[in-house]
């Protein structure tokens, strides 16, 4: 039963995610009518945070909650580094910049991405969205294979 209820509450949080992150009646809230390159970035960090909180933070909590006899490690989290994982993650992050960087030439990615063409990238900007980027995929893959794999595995 526990489980059934953190499915159910995970589905809540992933509907809300989805609902800030396509909500144009929030950002009509957030920044008017007309918002700036300054409000668009805003909003792009605000939608990956809260990815953090909906998708990350809110199911660990709850899941800990709902099934207390089960540590974070249990899910994936530990404090232990796994050089192997990290090698092979550092390697295909390396792949992903240079294919990003040459797919970023290309005009059909900038119909798909406007985000690309909207703002003068640089050191700082590139830094800022790197890592809430990577927070709320280090969120989504805690989800997905930590907290909804979890109940597979036993």
């Amino acid at each position: 039963f526990p489980v059934i209820v953190l499915v159910a509450v995970i589905s809540i949080f992933i509907w809300l995610q989805w609902a800030i992150t396509n909500s144009e009646f929030i950002k009509e809230f957030l920044f008017g009518e007309r918002p700036t390159e300054i409000d668009e970035i805003n909003y792009f960090l605000f939608t990956k945070y809260s990815g953090l909180l909906l998708l990350g933070v809110f199911p660990c909590f709850v899941c800990s909650r709902l099934l207390p006899q089960y540590s974070f490690s249990d899910y994936g989290l530990s404090n232990s580094i796994n050089l192997v994982s990290f090698y092979w993650i550092l390697a295909m992050g390396i792949i992903i910049i240079i294919l990003n960087w040459l797919i970023a030439k290309k005009k059909k990615t900038h119909l798909i991405c406007p985000l690309i063409l909207k703002h003068e990238w640089n050191a700082k900007r590139i830094s800022i969205y790197s890592v809430s980027i990577g927070v709320y995929l280090f969120s989504v893959e805690l989800l997905f294979r930590g907290i909804l794999f979890f109940p597979a595995k036993g």
